[in-house]
């Protein structure tokens, strides 16, 4: 479709926007209210888009007369990147969690977005003293003073979604209490609608840049990250999960201390992942914290087919004995994916495919997860690699990690890809799309680790499956009991 006649698209669709406009649960279960569309952000996001759209435009047709297509193409996703960068600052609340997942699309998007939205991991908001206060009082119904001895307002940590304090109970019992950013849950009902209106313009204009499926996720699974509830259910289905492992705890929660926008917990002490020089100074075995990630995370897939979605680094905690063994503590289980049999099953055949470098089984179970004529494209966003380096026979080959000549050529295909890796994420199963965040996460948390390594090769890559079993056979034993 021409440019004007798309162009022409923007009125009805802010009309239809309007239109549209959700309801949100009022506090009175009986009323209903309008869903917050607040004007100023609202014409913020508009002008952003349109910028972008804009960026994009000029740099299409200064491609018709010029060569270097790739190099525009990267200046123009630069300049795009650092214009939703700047709306998502500005915007604050659930932009910053969009951009934090952003950040977390490594070799599924243009390289340029992923760097511009990863300041968002440590450039999050924080609520004031009377922010915390309030949301205390209206849930547990009782204030600080009364509920903890003790109760530190200067954050441990702040997120999109809340922010982490350290406290003492009445019982002496030391905690970490998070608390939901106060009127975050409101806002975000209108936030997240007026994304879903400015992508679906996106589409309509650039069909290459179809980012529908982020926005559905985000809007299926809000909901469920905003109930502290819910997250307090996954924490302990977690624990009972990982209860035959010494070197994996999950932080107690405390029952009678927790609502929907508070969370109360064990104070776990320990190095975040992020920290590579505590890490190191701890002298533990960082090869065996390697594999007890990896097999955590293999048999949430695998085995349990429930599966914690935002490992990322700042999430797991390193707890060292002093004698070179480590603890893993994982933290935030405000988001899991429950995975059926059949997809488990699938998936592990696909992995088997990919770990005996079996090009006809890999484009055999790629497709009955949808994937289709993408199936090499699918196989080189599970592992880093070109597909060449995929089925190929070199010693490297098990390696399933990329090298980082490998991982630049696949960054570089993202540009080059962009239309078809949007159609593959489109087609593939929902499940899929959290498990290749979580592939992501996990690629994150490896070079973490890989960073405090003097000899990275003793590392085992993160990405990889570990499969205990002799073969598949044995995987669909386990998960049919």
């Amino acid at each position: 479709m021409p440019w004007p006649k798309r162009v022409g698209d923007l009125p009805a669709i802010a009309w239809t926007a309007f239109q549209r406009c959700p309801v949100w649960p009022h506090p009175n279960p009986s009323s209903l209210c309008l869903c917050p569309l607040h004007p100023y952000s609202y014409c913020r996001d508009w002008i952003a888009v349109l910028r972008v759209i804009w960026t994009y435009k000029q740099a299409l047709k200064a491609d018709d007369s010029k060569t270097d297509r790739d190099q525009i193409m990267a200046n123009c996703h630069e300049q795009a990147a650092a214009i939703l960068r700047q709306l998502f600052e500005t915007n604050g609340g659930i932009y910053i969690k969009l951009g934090q997942h952003l950040g977390l699309l490594d070799y599924i998007i243009p390289e340029q977005y992923v760097k511009a939205m990863q300041v968002f991991f440590d450039r999050a908001p924080t609520s004031s003293y009377e922010d915390v206060r309030r949301v205390v009082q209206e849930d547990l119904g009782a204030d600080i003073e009364t509920l903890f001895s003790s109760f530190d307002f200067a954050p441990l940590a702040s997120a999109s979604l809340a922010q982490v304090h350290r406290a003492v109970l009445r019982d002496g019992r030391e905690v970490a209490v998070k608390v939901q950013h106060w009127g975050l849950r409101e806002d975000s009902v209108g936030d997240i609608y007026t994304v879903a209106v400015l992508v679906e313009l996106t589409k309509r204009i650039f069909p290459d840049f179809n980012y529908t499926w982020l926005v559905e996720e985000i809007q299926k699974n809000l909901p469920r990250e905003l109930n502290f509830v819910e997250e307090a259910a996954n924490a302990r289905r977690c624990a009972a999960m990982h209860a035959d492992r010494h070197d994996v705890h999950i932080p107690e929660i405390v029952e009678d201390m927790t609502s929907s926008r508070v969370l109360t917990m064990e104070f776990c002490h320990g190095i975040p992942l992020t920290d590579v020089a505590s890490i190191r100074a701890a002298k533990v075995d960082i090869a065996a914290i390697s594999r007890t990630v990896t097999e955590m995370f293999s048999e949430q897939i695998f085995v349990h087919g429930r599966v914690h979605c935002d490992p990322h680094p700042g999430n797991v905690l390193v707890q060292a004995d002093g004698h070179g063994r480590a603890r893993i503590v994982l933290l935030d289980h405000g988001l899991y994916r429950e995975l059926p049999e059949t997809f488990r099953l699938e998936y592990c055949r696909l992995w088997r495919a990919i770990i005996e470098g079996d090009a006809a089984g890999i484009e055999r179970h790629a497709t009955t997860m949808n994937a289709g004529e993408y199936y090499p494209l699918f196989a080189a966003m599970l592992t880093y690699k070109p597909w060449d380096a995929v089925v190929g026979r070199g010693s490297d080959r098990l390696e399933l990690s990329g090298s980082a000549r490998e991982k630049a050529e696949v960054r570089r295909n993202v540009g080059k890809y962009l239309r078809q890796i949007n159609a593959l994420l489109a087609r593939v199963p929902r499940d899929l799309l959290l498990l290749l965040k979580t592939n992501d996460c996990l690629h994150g948390l490896e070079n973490n680790l890989r960073a405090a390594l003097e000899r990275p090769s003793d590392l085992l890559p993160a990405s990889r499956p570990i499969f205990n079993f002799a073969d598949v056979d044995d995987v669909i034993k386990v998960l049919r009991g």
